[in-house]
């Protein structure tokens, strides 16, 4: 019995081992199995900021002030909602964005 189930184990970590080296020649990611090259769009309504960095407008939050998150499609970038401030730049307290003094 445990020969067999020793076997087995061992059959799984082969298939698993080819399946992995297959990735590599097709081009394909780990998690998504997209292509690594795959182009990456930039939306349409993106705010230049820096090199290949952009902030993304995602609409307006409960009281009217336009929500932003940064995007990238090279970089890794804060996952936070930001707002911009009278100066243009974005900050991520709101208190000190441009519509923070119109939503009172």
């Amino acid at each position: 019995m445990a020969r067999l189930l020793g076997a087995a184990l061992a059959g799984i970590v082969l298939v698993a081992a080819c399946s992995d080296a297959g990735t590599a020649t097709t081009g394909a990611t780990e998690k998504g199995n997209e292509p690594a090259d795959a182009a990456v769009r930039i939306p349409a309504n993106a705010i230049p900021i820096g090199e290949d960095v952009y902030m993304v407008p995602l609409g307006p939050d409960g009281h009217g002030c336009t929500m932003y998150q940064a995007f990238s499609p090279t970089k890794m970038v804060a996952q936070v909602i930001q707002y911009q401030a009278r100066d243009g730049r974005f900050v991520m307290d709101k208190r000190n964005a441009e519509c923070a003094r119109l939503a009172q």
